[in-house]
């Protein structure tokens, strides 16, 4: 068994190589992440089959935030604390070897992400307005 003091030390060490690590740029703020969609990928049969979902959301959208992901941990870790919408808002401002990625690739995510939640099942969302009917 270890004791309390053991594992304080060892806690104190992790805790400060953490920090290190952090500090050179090792190890990232937070990552963007693949949102959970509001329903099952076959929620959407027969408009769109279940398949087709689940490719789209796991492998389409997931590729566009691996890349965003491992473009800024590798150039710009700093930016991962910064919204995804005001970092596409900006891409311009970024260096090129960055920006092409965040508009691209963050713009792609960011996309994907608004396009999840404005479909909905049958019967389970409202009916378009006249004016865009």
């Amino acid at each position: 068994m270890v004791s309390r003091r053991e594992f304080l030390i060892t806690a104190s060490a992790a805790t400060t190589a953490l920090a290190s690590l952090k500090l050179t740029g090792q190890v990232q703020a937070a990552e963007f992440t693949l949102p959970k969609l509001p329903y099952a990928y076959d929620a959407l049969e027969p408009s769109i089959d279940g398949q087709t979902m689940e490719i789209h959301h796991t492998k389409h959208h997931q590729a566009y935030i691996t890349r965003l992901n491992s473009t800024l941990a590798e150039h710009a870790p700093e930016l991962f604390d910064t919204p995804l919408v005001d970092l596409v808002a900006s891409y311009r401002q970024l260096p090129d070897h960055v920006s092409g990625v965040v508009r691209n690739h963050g713009g792609g995510h960011l996309n994907h992400s608004l396009f999840w939640t404005m479909m909905s099942p049958a019967g389970s969302g409202g009916a378009p307005s006249p004016e865009l009917m």
